[in-house]
């Protein structure tokens, strides 16, 4: 059920940024591919490394992490490139007409605008990144955390003697 709510969560995000659909679809084998990518990026998102807090320990690279970082990076860079280009594509020829997702909204708002130096494209890229971030692992750990509580909570009723109360603290006496 956590893998069900983490790509169902993950569709609905990467639908609404880059109208994309991964959870449910024909192209099985990029849909897998995908949702690793991502799941990796979240496990990396909430990391704690010894050379975030001890910048001078940034050379000690236990366990791969950095490295493994850079590939997921690389990938992630894949995908949203990817989508960034075929939103542009469609955009070009004229093939965007009607319901807009967000990157194809930020692309035409961000369209010969300067930003000091800072690309257009990395400006999309990162905020797409970010939205997805956000909606996709934030709505997952929460709805797992929920549904964690709701079994436990009905376990201890359920699993509660006669003479207890529902959440199991202490006895009830009976005279």
């Amino acid at each position: 059920m956590k893998q069900w709510f983490s790509d169902l969560a993950l569709n609905v995000a990467v639908r609404m940024v880059a109208g994309k659909r991964y959870f449910g679809c024909e192209e099985e084998k990029e849909a897998r591919r995908c949702q690793k990518v991502f799941r990796n990026f979240f496990h990396f998102f909430g990391l704690f490394l010894v050379s975030d807090s001890i910048p001078f320990l940034g050379w000690f690279d236990s366990g791969g992490h950095v490295k493994a970082m850079k590939q997921t990076a690389k990938e992630m860079e894949s995908f949203v490139g990817g989508w960034l280009e075929e939103h542009r594509h469609k955009r070009d020829s004229g093939e965007a007409k009607g319901v807009q997702d967000f990157m194809a909204v930020l692309l035409s708002t961000l369209q010969g605008s300067d930003f000091a130096g800072y690309d257009v494209d990395t400006i999309n890229k990162a905020t797409s990144l970010n939205l997805i971030a956000g909606g996709g692992d934030t709505v997952a750990y929460r709805k797992e955390e929920n549904i964690n509580k709701k079994e436990r909570d009905d376990a201890r009723h359920h699993m509660a003697a006669p003479n207890q109360d529902p959440v199991g603290e202490k006895p009830t006496e009976t005279t």
